[in-house]
């Protein structure tokens, strides 16, 4: 399994859960949903007529690509902990030179 390039698809860089017992589960659901989407990929592939279904054209349909989920407001921690000097702006932070 390439464990990075699922974490990504199925939204699990961020868990939710606050616990480890819940964090497991949710986890395990997270194995579970992609094991059954998986399985219905092999099942659709083994139907030929499927594959055969051309999509129609759709002149007026636009979909851009965006992210729903915006970067963090912080800074990058570029230094040791005991050199790092956090710069307090309104979230908007710049890279320092040094």
């Amino acid at each position: 399994m390439f464990f990075r390039d699922i974490k990504i698809t199925m939204g699990m860089d961020v868990l939710r859960c606050k616990t480890p017992a819940l964090i497991k589960k949710e986890f395990t659901m997270h194995l579970i949903a992609y094991n059954l989407v998986r399985a219905l990929m092999l099942e659709a592939a083994c139907l030929g007529y499927i594959a055969q279904d051309v999509l129609p054209l759709r002149p007026d349909r636009v979909e851009p690509r965006a992210r729903k989920r915006r970067p963090k407001n912080y800074q990058l921690l570029n230094k040791p902990r005991h050199e790092f000097k956090e710069i307090h702006h309104r979230n908007r932070y710049a890279k320092t030179l040094s």
